[in-house]
């Protein structure tokens, strides 16, 4: 398929084609602005609201902050979700896709886990992960976060039928192959990517050599104490 080629072309280190079949397609964005409405179209058309596609379909973006970090799209796209303005900050909605944002053994649901919004009270959020229900009040409530849109680094271990992954020149920082790799290979059916040529050469030219600094190594030789 076009996800599976050019999951390889990007593991060598090559630039990655859209494809005949449309399974990989690549929108080249002007700006970033060009991007976000790129992507807010593409929710639109998908019909990322119903009900069938909001667990089928994920926008990714590798940071929080920016016209296209996941903040900001979260809070776009729960607007076009439920067909009018938000105002006061985040709160959630009956309807809304939320991800679980630790692990919590004490309720059965871990960082990463998707469930989606059935009831809200003045006190509580009531969700729904894969049939189960969970209910958060109060600081609980800040254990949950929209989840539309996701950072690839939260997506890691998850698929989809189909994901919009935005990667541009404004998240250069967070450029690199093993986080385009990530992203793109998160799509079982279809990946559409909002970038640029100069973003996606960066980014696939780029292995993440940085180095993890820990007292693992001292522990384990007893030359540390804990």
């Amino acid at each position: 398929s076009g996800i599976i080629d050019n999951a390889a072309r990007i593991r060598e280190g090559e630039l990655c084609y859209p494809d005949e079949e449309g399974e990989f397609s690549i929108y080249y964005a002007s700006s970033e602005m060009d991007a976000f409405g790129a992507v807010m179209n593409l929710c639109r058309h998908l019909d990322y609201g119903s009900e069938k596609k909001k667990m089928s379909m994920q926008v990714l973006s590798p940071m929080y902050r920016g016209t296209c970090g996941v903040d900001h799209l979260n809070h776009a796209i729960q607007e076009l979700v439920h067909g009018h303005p938000l105002e006061g900050g985040a709160h959630f909605l009956p309807g809304d896709k939320v991800m679980q944002k630790r692990n919590d053994y004490e309720k059965g649901v871990y960082n990463g886990d998707l469930g989606i919004v059935w009831a809200v009270d003045k006190n509580k959020i009531f969700v729904r992960f894969d049939g189960r229900e969970v209910v958060y009040e109060g600081e609980d409530r800040n254990s949950i976060q929209l989840a539309y849109a996701a950072t690839v680094h939260k997506s890691q271990g998850s698929e989809y039928d189909t994901v919009i992954l935005v990667l541009l020149p404004t998240q250069s920082i967070m450029l690199k192959r093993n986080l385009i790799y990530t992203g793109v290979t998160r799509a079982r059916k279809r990946t559409i990517l909002i970038s640029t040529e100069d973003a996606i050469a960066r980014a696939v030219s780029r292995q993440d050599t940085a180095s993890r600094y820990s007292l693992f190594l001292p522990l384990l030789k007893g030359e540390a104490k804990e």
